[in-house]
């Protein structure tokens, strides 16, 4: 630690050891429990509902009323179908240059490509179109 400065004191010197002893502590106290107190803090100090909440909920409550279903999006999981092609070639090509462990990435490599399979087929089933059949009496 530095000798001298404008934080260098008796008190920071213990401060900065108890942090040095105690990584995990603090990394749980800064990751974890500061964000869930400010976000209580933040919370009970609203006076109101934003306005775009309030939006949203009249939207959700349109729809309901509405009684129309909506299809959702393929794009969200196309990309991350896509992305863990991606990981998985990236997980085969790592075995060229880690002998080591070649079994244990090849395994990674091969549970995301067949998680992405399983995407993919999904996708293809759900968006697959029956199939029409012309009849003698339908067809004109």
């Amino acid at each position: 630690m530095a000798d001298k400065g404008p934080l260098v004191a008796e008190w920071s010197r213990s401060i900065a050891a108890w942090i040095q002893a105690n990584e995990k502590t603090v990394d749980l106290t800064i990751g974890v429990v500061i964000p869930i107190i400010v976000l209580f803090i933040l919370q009970h100090s609203s006076r109101s509902t934003a306005d775009g909440w309030n939006k949203i909920s009249q939207l959700i409550e349109q729809t309901r009323q509405s009684g129309a279903k909506r299809q959702a999006s393929a794009m969200p999981a196309i990309i991350v179908g896509g992305c863990l092609v991606a990981c998985a070639l990236l997980m085969f090509s790592l075995t060229v240059w880690n002998r080591q462990d070649q079994t244990l990435l090849c395994g990674f490599g091969a549970v995301q490509l067949l998680i992405a399979v399983v995407i993919f087929v999904f996708l293809s089933m759900k968006h697959r179109k029956p199939a029409v059949v012309k009849t003698p009496e339908t067809s004109d």
